[in-house]
């Protein structure tokens, strides 16, 4: 099966992810995605870990923003043997159910790699 490698996110940082997969002939398809147009009209069919007593207006907003971006996934990886996702940063002041219920949204309904780097852009490229 061929590599299909999605990208979410304006475009610099769509061309930095290019430029670094075409340097190391990586043979895929790219396709720059946005969320526009995945609004999540209810996030009840997500699985709910806890119920905070107190959420933010940049709670709700990560909350809707990651899955949606779990949405998309599904949208664009219907046939996907695997899935490589970036993990969400746990931030301070997101409820641990809620970041876990992200988890959740984006392994669900298929097999998920969820990778977390250290921020800094790079391949490592190994040949014996």
């Amino acid at each position: 099966n061929p590599i299909r490698l999605c990208i979410v996110g304006d475009a610099a940082s769509c061309g930095v992810v290019t430029s670094l997969v075409r340097m190391f002939r990586i043979p895929c398809e790219i396709n720059p995605c946005t969320l526009e147009g995945t609004e999540v009209d209810s996030l009840e069919h997500y699985k709910t870990y806890s119920r905070p007593k107190v959420v933010n207006k940049e709670s709700k907003m990560k909350d809707k923003h990651w899955k949606n971006v779990a949405d998309l996934i599904k949208k664009e990886s219907k046939d996907a043997g695997i899935v490589f996702c970036t993990l969400p940063y746990p931030l301070k002041g997101i409820d641990n159910g809620m970041y876990m219920s992200w988890l959740d949204a984006l392994s669900e309904d298929q097999p998920t790699i969820l990778i977390r780097g250290n921020n800094e852009n790079v391949l490592t490229f190994y040949l014996e």
